[in-house]
């Protein structure tokens, strides 16, 4: 097989002599990767099974592979290469399969997430084309012979209807099966368990991570499940580090995900490292440890480097971004990722607004087909400098509209000290400007610069816990 090399199925179609075209009817690439991850991954395996047949493969080898691969998803059989080999070899059928190396081939062709619905799409829309073509040689060869003009063309726009509606599979959703989808007892029983849950613990059941922040969590709701929450603020004013408390915080007991476009590994790996130990990390970094920073540095360390965080360097790119976040969402099943930050990703688009719209609503679509809420950092405009308060506004998100119109949350992060170096000295207000499934409003925080830690604010007006 030749590895990531796209090889097309084309036909030659010629309609009443006159006219010839090449379409491309297949594409051996896509059924190639398509397979793979079916070879590597259960889940994928699974989605492949429920939404696409053997007849949507072009390749003979293909579809006996698809056949192969369906029975051992039917009998829940573990994904790997060599017992589907050895289904294919007791069912006489390996030969079809074009053998063993082959089969090797495709699992080493995909064996990392791809996006795999987009492989899908190519593949249902390849199998339209062989069938809209089919009807059109068949319309060719009976339109001269017909004289109920008027019935015939009802009859063939039934049979390109039928191709529409096997290609548009409704994914719609009936109030009755939705309330089914927790199982027999219902989605009632769903909301039982939450009320339960804020009757025991007086705090918000969270679809989704808790922010590790209580007065937080009470007015967004935790970082659901499918939602995109933007942290937006200027330079300097420590989203960067708020992002690493909501890291150390969810971490305790979910697997995070950062995807790092400005800071390594190492710089954020010392910054939690001096948030855990409150050891400033200038001092860590310059190696002027006194005796007791070291016995705690030494105590501490080894407790953050088993934290599950997952840290991705490198490209900017939006393709290469999504193909990482789902291989950490696949590999090391994140439950929160975190993109530092919106402005440094390059995507597609004749004007920086077009990307930015592009980049935004991608983020939001990749965060509903992986059910994980992705955290964006995000840059705020200067205009932000010219107002007196200093407070922002939702209209200073930088480059576009669009990322106010394609997240769930947006959330401001304010230090009033970062101007005025007596205006609330330590203080810091995460200001939520919207939110889609709830309140808005502020939550206080308590900002140790030396350590880039958040602390919950307590005032003396919070003698009764109710911030935090």
């Amino acid at each position: 097989m030749q590895n990531h090399v796209a090889l097309k199925g084309r036909l030659h179609l010629t309609l009443c002599g006159t006219m010839t075209e090449t379409m491309e009817i297949a594409s051996q690439e896509a059924e190639a990767l398509i397979l793979g991850r079916m070879i590597n991954s259960i889940e994928d395996r699974k989605a492949c099974c429920e939404s696409i047949q053997r007849h949507h493969f072009f390749y003979a080898e293909h579809q006996t592979l698809f056949d192969a691969l369906s029975h051992l998803n039917k009998e829940d059989k573990p994904s790997e290469t060599q017992l589907l080999i050895e289904y294919l070899k007791s069912h006489d059928l390996i030969e079809k399969a074009k053998g063993a190396d082959y089969v090797f081939d495709l699992a080493q062709t995909a064996p990392s997430p791809i996006h795999l619905q987009s492989y899908v799409t190519i593949l249902n829309s390849n199998w339209a084309k062989r069938e809209a073509l089919s009807e059109v040689k068949k319309f060719s060869a009976e339109i001269g012979k017909t004289h109920d003009v008027p019935s015939f063309i009802e009859n063939f726009s039934k049979r390109f209807s039928a191709i529409s509606k096997n290609l548009l599979k409704s994914t719609s959703q009936s109030f009755a099966e939705i309330s089914a989808l927790e199982g027999e007892s219902g989605y009632l029983a769903e909301l039982a368990f939450r009320r339960e849950f804020f009757q025991k613990h007086n705090k918000p059941f969270v679809d989704g991570v808790s922010t590790g922040y209580d007065a937080l969590d009470r007015t967004i709701g935790g970082f659901g499940n499918s939602n995109l929450i933007i942290i937006a603020s200027r330079p300097g004013m420590g989203k960067t580090a708020l992002a690493l408390n909501f890291a150390q915080k969810v971490s305790k007991n979910h697997p995070v995900g950062i995807v790092s476009l400005e800071m390594s590994s190492i710089q954020l790996y010392e910054r939690m490292l001096s948030m855990e130990s409150g050891v400033a990390g200038d001092t860590i970094r310059e190696g002027r440890t006194t005796g007791q920073e070291w016995k705690t540095i030494e105590r501490v360390e080894p407790q953050i480097s088993r934290l599950p965080i997952f840290i991705q360097e490198g490209s900017c790119f939006l393709n290469d971004i999504t193909a990482k976040i789902r291989h950490l969402k696949e590999e090391k099943g994140i439950k929160l990722l975190i993109i530092d930050y919106l402005q440094l990703i390059r995507g597609t688009g004749e004007t920086r607004l077009v990307e930015i719209s592009t980049i935004t609503r991608d983020l939001k679509n990749l965060a509903m087909e992986l059910h994980i809420p992705i955290v964006c950092l995000a840059q705020l405009s200067r205009k932000v400098e010219e107002r007196t308060n200093h407070r922002p506004l939702l209209s200073d998100l930088r480059e576009s509209g669009s990322i106010e119109q394609d997240a769930d949350v947006v959330t401001f992060l304010l230090r009033p000290d970062y101007y005025d170096e007596n205006d609330r000295p330590g203080e810091a207000d995460l200001i939520i400007a919207k939110n889609r499934h709830g309140k808005t409003g502020e939550v206080a925080l308590h900002f140790s610069k030396s350590f880039a830690k958040f602390d919950p604010l307590i005032t003396k007006e919070d003698t009764d816990n109710d911030i935090f």
